[in-house]
């Protein structure tokens, strides 16, 4: 997608395509959550009534065979929900497909390759502000996964609250949504970094708390509105600083033309990057501290490792990426000053009085009018045999 070139500008557009983002999954966590929520609030009640029971009554049989039942029901559920959001994502890509027209920009040089891709990448990751940007999002995004991403085991095992899952993960999400307009506030008036500092350091006490008090809701549930906040700044500041990053490269390289896409492609890879990180890093800390799923009662090493996975290694990640932003080279002043250098640069040729097509300044009127003319003997009917003959007629 072709972004505006003005920074004041592309902010908004990344803006609003994070906030798709969070309504999807606020979309996607509403339809899974009242498909298997039900089945989640039957187990957490059998798990209940089983730990109060005597474990010699004869009843111990039957609440045995209701959690058997109970898990091939809440496998069939998150099967159905499966399909569910599969149909929604075919829907879109048929949308996306049949109702988006794809065409270059004018004047886009993207249909004539001037540079191999792999070498578009290594002068993006070469780039010193890009390079600390990425590591930091992708360290406080991992803390952020590997928290939220063991959520539904830490309130089933750790705290009891498994009955309370769905509504939680709908608070958290929803906080996540209605924060963001606080966020860009502070942002305008506090300058990003500054912002950005406040948003993540509000992460920690939330996941301490979270562990120490683990069997009030209420304390849960403030909590995780605290921490879906805190998401939402890391989500929205982030985003915001990719363009300024963005302008910084243009101003040190006016040659390199159209690599933008690489630096958007590769921020959501490192994204997703972490959250696959998180997933195996989990699964391999609970398999060898003895996790059985389906069962009410974990060992203590399981539990253990949930709180140490929801609040102690998050919190580390977060500090790593704080630390790395700390080295962050565009400030407030970096970011103005960085914006009068395209400005310059685009007013250059109407101060030296070169009269030229009236195009917006990212586009070569020189290019265009070769453009043009490649175009037009292409166009040609009948085409020309050969350069002799093209040559000729047009001299």
């Amino acid at each position: 997608m072709v972004k505006r070139d003005s920074s004041l500008q592309r902010t908004p557009e990344s803006n609003g395509g994070m906030m798709m983002e969070i309504f999807e999954l606020l979309l996607g966590a509403t339809i899974q959550g009242q498909i298997v929520g039900v089945y989640h609030a039957e187990k957490a009640q059998a798990c209940s009534q089983l730990n109060y029971s005597d474990t010699s009554s004869p009843a111990l049989h039957n609440f045995t065979s209701s959690l058997t039942d109970n898990l091939q029901d809440t496998r069939r559920a998150y099967i159905v929900a499966a399909l569910v959001l599969a149909s929604i994502y075919f829907l879109c890509c048929l949308v996306l497909f049949l109702g988006v027209k794809e065409q270059l920009a004018p004047l886009s040089t993207l249909d004539r390759i001037q540079m191999p891709y792999l070498t578009g990448v290594k002068m993006v990751i070469r780039h010193t502000p890009y390079v600390r940007l990425v590591f930091g999002f992708l360290f406080s995004s991992l803390a952020f996964q590997m928290s939220l991403g063991n959520i539904s085991l830490f309130c089933a095992y750790a705290t009891g609250l498994g009955s309370y899952l769905q509504h939680i993960i709908l608070i958290l999400t929803t906080a996540t949504a209605l924060s963001i307009p606080l966020w860009q506030t502070l942002l305008g008036r506090l300058g990003k970094k500054s912002t950005l500092y406040i948003g993540l350091s509000i992460f920690a006490p939330a996941v301490v708390v979270n562990v120490c008090f683990h069997d009030s809701l209420p304390v849960f549930i403030f909590m995780s509105i605290i921490m879906g906040s805190s998401l939402g700044a890391l989500t929205l500041i982030c985003w915001s600083m990719l363009p300024d990053v963005v302008d910084d490269f243009k101003v040190k390289n006016p040659s390199s033309k159209d690599l933008e896409p690489v630096f958007y492609s590769c921020f959501i890879f490192f994204n997703k990057f972490g959250g696959g990180l998180s997933v195996g890093l989990s699964t391999v800390v609970l398999h060898f501290t003895g996790f059985k799923p389906g069962v009410c009662r974990q060992p203590p090493a399981v539990i253990t490792a949930l709180q140490v996975l929801f609040a102690p290694v998050p919190i580390v990640l977060l500090l790593t990426g704080m630390l790395l932003f700390c080295f962050y080279p565009i400030n407030e002043e970096k970011c103005q000053q960085i914006q009068r250098d395209l400005l310059k640069a685009a007013t250059y040729l109407e101060r030296e009085n070169v009269n030229v097509l009236a195009l917006p300044p990212y586009m070569n009127p020189i290019e265009h009018a070769w453009d043009m003319l490649d175009r037009s003997v292409c166009n040609h009917v009948p085409r020309w045999p050969n350069y002799v003959q093209l040559f000729w007629k047009s001299g």
